[in-house]
Parts: structure tokens; C-alpha cells; sequence
């Protein structure tokens, strides 16, 4: 009897052992399951968002004049000019009358006006480049130190934007404050794992495209505009998600990106120029704000602009 029941136990013993290894052994191939699932899932979102990464490249984002280029310093002389004049000053330099108006007045404004025109009808080496997952910028790969006053006169509180920018399938964009007109300075918010921070203009003139654009709002907020952010907006940590995680204003920000940061300096004045109002602004919300005048084009079908 004792043999026997020792021989029962040894049996449940072996049965246990058997249970407890094919359940440990189920555990492994769970794992192992989640595991590969998993590698699988990350390994398409890459090759789909590489993918997006050539499609985005593919629809390069430049246009130069197809017609022809014509001598303008005589009309540049003129004490004063008709719409047609303007209209095809517009066509040779991307310079609207305003623009124009902001630079014929002294020799140097007209020789400025003339390098804007020489720099539209140039052909350039165009590049893309890669700062960050999926993230790349299309600039002219050709262009020198002494090319950067392809960028128009600039004031104060003007905002210069450009589709130049895009992350996998979604062309965000890029845009930036003028913080000082005088030395060519811009606040803009770059990327992650960067803080926004004061520029040269100069980062436009690499730009495959841009657009300079003027708000319709009294001087004197302007003033307040840029004063505010040079003091709040200055070092703030980048963040795509602000207005969809975190509040889209806030009197000072903890985050922000380059769309928002501009958004961010007028609305704390009751200026809101995100066109659509969205949780998210982007640079092209801000291009279709009813506030925006169009100084100067470049890089961008003068007639479609930024669609």
C-alpha cells in the first residue's frame, strides 16, 4: 500500500512538474509573440513614415519665373507708379507695393530691390535635410554669405513663414517673429529637444521658400508684441503637442513651437491670428490670418502662394 501510494504521489508530482513547464513554456512564447508584434508594428510605422519622408521630397516646395526677366531700375527712379507698374514689379521681384514702397526710396533700397530680383530668377542647387526623426527642411543648397538680402526690409512684429519644413506625410512649416528689424533678428522655435531662441533672418535666405508677412496692427502694440517676447518667449522647451496636451495660452508658456510662438506674442495682446482656431497653429494658419499683408514672396508661385 505504501508502494502504491508513493507511486501515486511521484505520478502527480511528474504531472505538476509537466503542468508547471508547459505553462512557463507558454509564457516564453507569449512573450516572445508580444515581442515580435510589437518590433513588427515599429518597423512599419518606420517604413511608413520613411515613406512619407519621400513623398514629402518629391513635392518639393520651389518655383522660379518661367517668363522673362526685364531691366526695372528706371521704373525703381520713378517719383511715383501706376498698378500695372507695381503689378510687374510684383512679377519680377515677389515684392508687393508695399514691399517695394518699404525699399525705392534710397539708392540702397534699390540696389536691394534689384539683388531680390536677381535672387528670383537664379537657379539653385536644392537640398533636403535631415534634423530629426522624419523631420527635414528643403533649402538652396547653393547659396553663400553674400545672398542673404534676398529677404526684403524687415519691421518689427513682422512674421516670415515658409512650407520648407516637413515631418514624414505633413508639411508643417516653419515660421518666426521679427524681434529687432534693424539687425535682422527673429525669435523661432526650431525642434525638440531645442529652446526657442533669437536668430539671424538669415535662416530664411536658406529656405527653399518663405513668405514675409506684415499684421495689420498698430504700431505701438507691435512694440508691446516684441518687447513681450523677447522677455517670455525666449527659451521656452519645443513641444508639437502644445494646445492638444496643454493649454494653447498661457500668459508665459512652458512650451511651444514655431507656429504657436508666434501665435503666442500677438494673442497675448487679443490678437489672435491663427486663421482657423484650431488647437494646433500652424504656420499657414498664421499666412491665411485675416491680419496678414504679403510683403514679399519668394520661392512660392506668386500667383497660388501658400494654397
Amino acid at each position: 500500500m505504501a508502494t502504491n501510494k508513493r507511486m501515486e504521489n511521484a505520478a502527480l508530482a511528474h504531472g505538476e512538474t509537466d503542468v508547471a513547464a508547459y505553462k512557463k513554456e507558454r509564457g516564453k512564447r507569449l512573450v516572445c509573440i508580444v515581442l515580435c508584434s510589437l518590433f513588427l508594428c515599429i518597423a512599419a510605422l518606420f517604413c511608413v513614415g520613411q515613406i512619407g519622408c519621400f513623398y514629402s521630397d518629391s513635392t518639393l516646395r520651389f518655383w522660379r519665373p518661367s517668363y522673362e526677366r526685364v531691366e526695372i531700375s528706371a521704373l525703381l527712379e520713378k517719383d511715383a507708379l501706376t498698378d500695372t507698374e507695381y503689378e510687374l514689379l510684383y512679377r519680377q521681384t515677389g515684392l508687393t507695393k508695399r514691399g517695394i514702397d518699404d525699399m525705392r526710396g534710397d539708392e540702397d533700397g534699390r540696389k536691394k530691390i534689384l539683388e531680390i530680383q536677381n535672387c528670383l530668377f537664379s537657379k539653385y542647387h536644392l537640398i533636403t535635410r535631415n534634423f530629426g526623426l522624419f523631420t527635414n527642411t528643403e533649402e538652396l543648397g547653393t547659396r553663400t554669405q553674400d545672398e542673404f538680402s534676398v529677404v526684403a526690409n524687415v519691421r518689427d512684429g513682422d512674421i516670415l513663414v515658409s512650407s520648407s519644413m516637413y515631418v514624414s506625410w505633413w508639411r508643417l512649416g516653419h515660421s518666426a517673429l521679427v524681434v529687432d528689424g534693424e539687425r535682422g533678428q527673429v525669435l523661432e522655435a526650431i525642434k525638440p529637444g531645442r529652446k526657442s531662441e533669437i536668430s539671424g533672418i538669415e535662416v530664411f535666405s536658406y529656405r527653399a521658400n518663405f513668405i514675409l508677412l506684415r499684421p495689420r496692427v498698430d504700431e505701438n502694440t507691435k512694440i508691446h508684441v516684441v518687447e513681450y517676447a523677447k522677455k517670455h518667449l525666449v527659451g521656452v522647451n519645443y513641444s508639437l503637442y502644445t494646445g492638444i496636451f496643454s493649454k494653447k495660452f498661457k500668459e508665459i508658456p512652458t512650451s511651444s513651437n514655431c507656429g504657436h510662438i508666434v501665435w503666442q506674442a500677438y494673442k497675448n495682446f487679443g490678437i489672435d491670428i491663427d486663421s482657423n482656431g484650431g488647437a494646433v497653429v500652424l504656420p499657414k494658419d498664421i499666412f491665411h490670418s485675416e491680419y496678414m499683408e504679403v510683403v514679399q514672396v519668394f520661392g512660392l508661385d506668386l500667383d497660388r502662394l501658400w494654397e
